[in-house]
């Protein structure tokens, strides 16, 4: 199989976005602030935790937090991640609503276990995106 300069530039960026998920698991520590543990206590008491203070979403127990400075503010380097991604954390978190009902009203996996299937999922989908775009630029400019 002969490997294209669309193809090459669609790997590499594939690749720097395993590299860039793998420095935010490595950037980011997990979380120690106790609101995974507060929402898992929640979700078994069939109550929920709501704060304004509470991260958006967690991928792989790693906190997302909301942008804004009064509600804990986030790291420059996790929003430009973010905002490259834009399109994949939407469908991520939009899946991690649903799945947060499916494991409430079920109990079928923890809150941990649930963060851990949205980094999966952010994970296949940047990649695919990433996978297009660099197809994308190739083509664009003119590689075979």
């Amino acid at each position: 199989m002969k490997v294209t300069r669309q193809h090459q530039a669609a790997l590499f960026l594939l690749v720097l976005n395993w590299v860039v998920c793998v420095a935010f698991l490595a950037g980011r520590p997990r979380d120690t602030g106790g609101w995974l543990r507060a929402k898992q206590q929640a979700r078994s008491e069939g109550s929920f935790v709501i704060s304004s203070a509470e991260p958006s979403m967690y991928l792989a127990e790693r906190p997302l937090y909301k942008w804004s400075k009064w509600h804990g503010g986030e790291e420059l380097w996790v929003k430009v991640i973010e905002t490259a991604n834009v399109v994949p954390l939407v469908a991520t978190r939009i899946f991690d609503a649903a799945l947060e009902v499916v494991g409430a009203t079920s109990g079928l996996f923890s809150v941990r276990a649930q963060s851990w299937v949205s980094a999966v999922v952010f994970l296949g989908l940047s990649s695919v995106q990433w996978f297009w775009v660099g197809r994308a630029i190739a083509r664009k400019f003119g590689a075979a």
